[in-house]
């Protein structure tokens, strides 16, 4: 393999660098004890006790050796650490310039802090491969090797030699993610009319990648077309053994290459497993505006079905306390009515009050605003066909969608409004609240 050690920008490695010498922080990482200041102030010249504690500082509160790298030290620093051992710190070149002096007492700072050297062995090999397993972007791979490092009390080596070792991690790391995607895919053959192109002499990849939606009824339904051409081209590839960084790391770096640096690819596994990541990763980008447009569908049914229920009871309560107001002046004339000709003219009258009462709506108005919903959501079996559900969700939901178009009947069909909708918010509400716990993929 040929490995590129060159992880980091300069912009990066300059930030790297600097964080060793930050200023920040120095009232508490680079205060002495009692102990360590009377252990230190036994030298015969203030000039060594101070070179001795800037290299025990910066070894215990940064992890690094500061032999090769004392012009780099800030003179607040220096000063911080010169006023607490009372010394003046003019003459501390003098000490830079002892070389067996200042190395002598780096091995017993060393030992007295329980660190040791850096060694390019199997711990620290396993230790870069993990992390470039786990993380997508390359800077936070070389903070987080050297936080792991100063955990486990290791001296830094050199910014380039971490970065020839992350480097070799990520390329191992690589290889190992594109053979396992490769295994996964059944047909590569079909994964390469991704690159062939199309009577407009524009690719299906190129097409697919750069397609642009309009949020809409219409707009959801070239998004499924898009869905059921994608399902096309194979079974949707296992991510799972990935972590959510290196998932999305892989997002956002394939979505940068366009099919021309694809066919460069040497690599076969590579080349496969972009395809098929691009694919995945296109599909969830479609499914999850589909769904949001649904799920924003489902919640304006649920809010318009609250108010229309909220009006309606208010309505139906008037008119409860209304009929019960006549149906007491229609009783106490009744039993005030002494013979039978009387009854009889009485009766005659209601006749205009029972019209009335029989005008009376008794029917739910948000049905309609249902059945007109149903209307301009029509692309509902579309969709069905495309989510593969982790539950027993999917049947019982087509079972509400296909009685729901049949309760036109409202006088003789007393509909349950609050289950159809409920049933809409578990399916498509839930699946966006969860986006990480969504498959998408075709039904069996």
């Amino acid at each position: 393999m040929n490995f590129r050690y060159s992880v980091l920008s300069n912009k990066e490695r300059n930030a790297i660098v600097s964080s060793f010498f930050s200023e920040k922080n120095i009232a508490t990482e680079f205060f002495i004890t009692t102990d360590e200041i009377n252990r230190i102030k036994k030298f015969d010249r203030s000039s060594i006790s101070l070179g001795y504690a800037l290299q025990y500082l910066f070894l215990k509160a940064r992890g690094i050796s500061i032999l090769n790298l004392h012009e780099f030290i800030p003179a607040s620093i220096i000063n911080h650490v010169a006023e607490q051992l009372h010394c003046n710190p003019s003459n501390l070149r003098n000490y830079w310039n002892i070389r067996a002096t200042k190395s002598r007492h780096f091995q017993d700072i060393c030992k007295n802090l329980s660190y040791r050297k850096f060694s390019m062995d199997d711990e620290v090999e396993r230790l870069a491969y993990n992390i470039a397993l786990s993380t997508g972007s390359k800077f936070i791979m070389v903070k987080k090797f050297i936080e792991e490092l100063n955990r486990r009390k290791i001296i830094l080596p050199t910014i380039s030699t971490i970065e020839e070792l992350i480097s070799k991690a990520i390329a191992t790391t690589d290889d190992t993610i594109y053979k396992k995607i490769y295994i996964q895919l059944e047909n590569k053959d079909n994964l390469d009319k991704l690159l062939n192109l199309e009577k407009n002499g524009i690719s299906s990849f190129s097409r697919i990648k750069n397609t642009s939606v309009n949020i809409s009824s219409s707009g959801v339904k070239e998004l499924l077309k898009l869905i059921k051409e994608i399902n096309e081209y194979g079974n949707n590839v296992d991510l799972s053994f990935l972590s959510e960084n290196k998932v999305q790391y892989f997002s956002t770096h394939i979505q940068r290459y366009d099919k021309f640096r694809i066919e460069k690819f040497r690599d076969n596994h590579k080349k496969y497993s972009y395809l098929a990541m691009f694919l995945y990763f296109k599909r969830k980008e479609f499914m999850d505006m589909v769904i949001e447009v649904m799920s924003n569908h489902a919640h304006a049914i649920l809010k318009r079905g609250k108010k229309k229920t909220k009006e309606y009871n208010i309505k139906t309560q008037s008119k409860y306390k209304t009929n019960a107001e006549k149906l007491k002046v229609v009783v106490s004339n009744i039993l005030e009515i002494s013979n039978f000709n009387e009854l009889k003219k009485y009766q005659n009258s209601l006749g205009e009050l029972k019209n009335e009462l029989d005008s009376q709506d008794d029917d739910l108005e948000e049905i309609d605003f249902l059945l007109k919903s149903y209307q301009s959501i029509d692309y509902l079996n579309d969709l069905l066909e495309i989510i593969e559900f982790d539950s027993n969700t999917k049947p019982e939901l087509i079972k509400f969608l296909r009685q729901f178009n049949d309760h036109r009947n409202r006088k003789k069909n007393k509909t349950d409004i609050s289950s159809v909708q409920s049933t809409l918010m578990h399916n498509f509400g839930n699946i966006v609240g969860r986006p990480a716990k969504a498959r998408y993929g075709c039904s069996n």
